[in-house]
């Protein structure tokens, strides 16, 4: 089998194209295909491959103990903030008012702040107790620091009655 892939290269090498072009022209790409196939081969051979795996039987493991929640974690930071609201009307918010800044739908618990990263989860437990607030949604540009707007399913008119409050919020 190895003598049929080296006999036809004993003249690759020893062929001079200009001399020989007729016999050149017709062997070299028939040569060159088998080198290039060896080549191929032994560079398949010395790479590693990806292991093929099966699926393990996950139905029998048994639960060691339960997550903890997140009313049982310990707040990471807790500082004194202006807490206002804003409702979904398009006077207050741009031209999508049920669309928070990462493309999410309103909902109970959304609060809007420009210097929390999204996702960051907040308690106001001065006045909601322990009610989770979750951050996906920015205010205006002009509003900084220590300022957190919380949306509210509300009118109007029972929006405003809300107001500017100073009150401590706990991250986590």
């Amino acid at each position: 089998m190895l003598y049929f892939f080296v006999e036809p290269l004993k003249g690759v090498f020893r062929l001079n194209p200009m001399r020989y072009s007729k016999l050149f022209k017709f062997t070299f790409p028939y040569k060159l295909a088998i080198i290039l196939a060896l080549i191929s081969i032994v560079f398949d051979s010395s790479f590693p491959r990806l292991a093929q795996a099966q699926g393990a039987d996950l139905s029998n493991l048994e639960t060691i103990g339960q997550l903890p929640l997140a009313n049982d974690r310990e707040a990471t930071r807790t500082i004194k903030v202006v807490l206002t609201a804003y409702s979904s009307t398009p006077n207050q918010t741009d031209s999508t008012p049920f669309i928070t800044a990462n493309n999410k739908q309103v909902y109970d618990g959304l609060i809007a702040a420009n210097w929390l990263k999204f996702g960051t989860r907040v308690k106001f437990p001065e006045l909601f107790g322990d009610k989770i607030f979750t951050v996906n949604d920015r205010m205006h540009s002009r509003f900084g620091r220590g300022r957190v707007d919380l949306w509210l399913d509300l009118p109007l008119d029972e929006v405003k009655a809300f107001g500017v409050k100073r009150v401590v919020m706990e991250m986590y």
